[in-house]
C-alpha cells in the first residue's frame, strides 16, 4: 500500500505495483481499442492490479510550471482500480470545476470503464461558461470505443425547458492517426424553439491534407444551411 498526505493532495493506493512497468502499461490502454491511432506495444507484459482514491487540494503550483493554461478546483477526486492482467481500467471522476483560460466546466461527474476490448466512458457537467457567462448547460458525453471505432452521444441541454437544446448520436471511424470520418446518424437540434433537422447522409472526412465535408445539411421550413467541399491550403478545393 502507499499513502500520500501533502498540501496538494491526498491519495492512496492497494494492490500490486510493478513500478518499472506502470507508465508503459497506462499507455497501452488506448492502442487496445484505436490501434489504428497508436500502434500497441509488441510482447508487452506488466503485473499492475491495484486500486487508487486520490482526493486533489490545492493544485496551483502543479498548474502554473505544468499546466499554466489550466486550474483543477480543490475537491476534485479520482477513484477506481487498475489491472493490466485482465486489461481492465475503473474510473469515478468528480470535480466542482475545471478551468480552461476562460472557459469553466462545472459540477463535473465521469466514469470509465475499459475492458478486454471496448472502453466505455460517460461524462456530464451542470455548465459551460465562459467569462462567468453561461454558455451549455448539463453538457455531457458518452461514449463506446473499440475495433477503431467510436460510438458517441452528445447532449447539450437536452431537456424541454430549454429553447436551444442538442441530441446528436453519431460514430467516429479511424483509419490511422491522422484519418478518422464522422457521422451523425440522429440529430434532434432546437434553436430558438425551432427544430432544425440534419442530412442522414452527412459526413465529415478528415485526413493529413485536409477536411471534406459531404451532405452537411440542416433544414427547417424552407432554410437550410450545407456544406460540401474540402478544406485544405489549396486553392483549387473550394468549400460550398
Amino acid at each position: 500500500s502507499i499513502n500520500v498526505h501533502s498540501d496538494i493532495l491526498e491519495a492512496d493506493f492497494h494492490g500490486e505495483f510493478e513500478f518499472a512497468t506502470l507508465t508503459d502499461a497506462m499507455k497501452e490502454i488506448i492502442p487496445r481499442f484505436l490501434p489504428s491511432v497508436i500502434l500497441p506495444k509488441k510482447n508487452f507484459t506488466a503485473n499492475q492490479n491495484f486500486s487508487f482514491d486520490i482526493r486533489l487540494k490545492n493544485m496551483n503550483l502543479i498548474s502554473e510550471l505544468f499546466l499554466p493554461s489550466w486550474d483543477i478546483s480543490s475537491g476534485t477526486s479520482l477513484k477506481g482500480r487498475f489491472n493490466s492482467i485482465n486489461h481492465q481500467l475503473k474510473l469515478d471522476l468528480s470535480s466542482p470545476s475545471v478551468t480552461y483560460k476562460k472557459l469553466v466546466l462545472n459540477d463535473i461527474s465521469g466514469k470509465v470503464n475499459a475492458g478486454e476490448s471496448v472502453m466505455q466512458l460517460d461524462v456530464q457537467a451542470g455548465e459551460l461558461t465562459k467569462d462567468e457567462k453561461p454558455m451549455v448547460e448539463l453538457p455531457a458525453v458518452h461514449a463506446m470505443a473499440g475495433s477503431d471505432r467510436v460510438d458517441f452521444i452528445i447532449q447539450l441541454a437536452d431537456q424541454d425547458t430549454f429553447v436551444n437544446r442538442a441530441h446528436l448520436e453519431g460514430d467516429m471511424v479511424f483509419h490511422s492517426a491522422d484519418k478518422f470520418d464522422i457521422h451523425v446518424d440522429s440529430s434532434f437540434i432546437v434553436i430558438q424553439k425551432d427544430l432544425w433537422k440534419l442530412n442522414p447522409k452527412n459526413q465529415v472526412l478528415f485526413d493529413s491534407l485536409g477536411i471534406t465535408f459531404r451532405d452537411l445539411q440542416f433544414f427547417r421550413d424552407g432554410q437550410e444551411i450545407s456544406f460540401n467541399g474540402k478544406i485544405t491550403h489549396s486553392a483549387d478545393e473550394l468549400l460550398k
